[in-house]
């Protein structure tokens, strides 16, 4: 979940939100800012940002092991220009200018309550300000 409404009363930059919405789609990053509730491993699992969920730390050890020996024997230079290729695509399109948005939510009396509360550890008072 994103706790930044509940906690400090910033705002994510829009090149982060189209990382989530790529991720786990526009629907579900706005339902994680709107409630700030965590996702749990299955949810997870069913929007594709985790491939395996293990039972226990040793499980995912043996898991790792076995994918490194694996991957160890790819083709090195093919699988890093796969992943650049991958990562090209991710920022293909012009992100629109986000720069007010951002100074809207960290000039905010909200962003300083918000901070303020979180050095006091207590509930921010939220004015909308």
């Amino acid at each position: 979940g994103m706790p930044i409404a509940r906690t400090l009363g910033n705002c994510l930059a829009v090149s982060n939100l189209r990382r989530l919405t790529a991720l786990f789609g526009e629907s579900r990053v706005a339902h994680m800012i709107l409630t700030a509730e965590l996702l749990d491993a299955e949810a997870l699992l069913t929007s594709g940002f985790v491939h395996e969920v293990l039972p226990d730390q040793d499980g995912l050890m043996a898991r790792a092991n076995q994918l490194a020996e694996r991957m160890k024997q790819m083709a090195q230079l093919t699988i890093q220009a796969s992943l650049e290729g991958l990562r090209r695509l991710r920022q293909a399109a012009p992100l629109p200018d986000d720069d007010d948005l951002i100074e809207q939510s960290y000039v905010s009396a909200d962003f300083a309550e918000g901070v303020r509360a979180f050095l006091e550890k207590r509930k921010p008072q939220w004015q909308g300000k």
